[in-house]
């Protein structure tokens, strides 16, 4: 048999169908691997949701049960427990501005604008007021001013559930009179008498009060002149907060 010198080589490749195959398969692999990634989010999203379930009791997630609004979509709903929450957080919510609406009108109609206020902080509500309207120099006893804003602010603190902290302060000018015998002395009896006439005048109980007396120690103004002297001698009464 003769050779053919002329004659060309077949290429040497595989089945066409291979190259078919291999694309399906690879098709397939990308297709599992996403599968089982829905599968895995799917099976934790159902086991929290099953825990919601069993943690929650089956009367309240009756009471939960979303419902349709006019044009047939859900609408979000609470819990009775949720609302009752809602409607106690409303209702100390009016306590408080009914006290501090109280503070500002009397600021206003007794000339005492900017010593005689109230200010909503981290730690509650806090009252300041002036030693002007509470006492005479070096005294702890209240003025008859004092007494009366006391008696008219007494029913809005009543109705609250909240502790109080009375505090005293001063300037630093030292004390040298037979009743005290420091600042801190001075400003623990102020606190104590502001406390004192509220409890066993006014009945409110005297458990939700502390005393504290702080001295010269912690101004608010510098007390080098008269005018910051002034601000610096005063009682806070703080409505603390419900969770503190």
């Amino acid at each position: 048999m003769k050779f053919d010198k002329n004659s060309k080589h077949p290429e040497e490749s595989g089945p066409n169908w291979l190259v078919t195959f291999s694309d399906l398969m690879m098709i397939i692999l990308v297709l599992f691997i996403v599968l089982i990634s829905f599968s895995d989010i799917s099976q934790e999203g159902l086991q929290k949701t099953v825990q919601s379930f069993k943690d929650r009791p089956v009367n309240e997630f009756q009471q939960s049960v979303g419902t349709k609004d006019k044009d047939g979509e859900d609408e979000i709903s609470i819990t009775e427990e949720e609302q009752k929450k809602l409607e106690e957080l409303k209702k100390l919510e009016e306590k408080e501005q009914a006290v501090m609406s109280f503070v500002e009108t009397f600021s206003k109609e007794n000339g005492l604008q900017n010593e005689l206020f109230a200010n909503k902080t981290k730690r509650g509500i806090e009252l300041v007021l002036p030693e002007r309207m509470l006492f005479e120099s070096g005294q702890a006893n209240l003025l008859d001013g004092a007494k009366g804003f006391l008696t008219d602010i007494a029913p809005l603190l009543a109705k609250m559930e909240n502790q109080m902290i009375v505090e005293g302060y001063t300037d630093n000018i030292p004390i040298s009179n037979e009743r005290f015998k420091s600042n801190w002395q001075l400003s623990t009896d102020r606190s104590i008498s502001v406390i004192d006439y509220l409890a066993n005048k006014e009945n409110i109980e005297a458990s939700r009060f502390t005393a504290v007396g702080y001295g010269e120690f912690k101004p608010i103004a510098k007390n080098d002149s008269e005018a910051g002297r002034k601000k610096n001698r005063r009682v806070v009464i703080i409505i603390s907060n419900l969770d503190e």
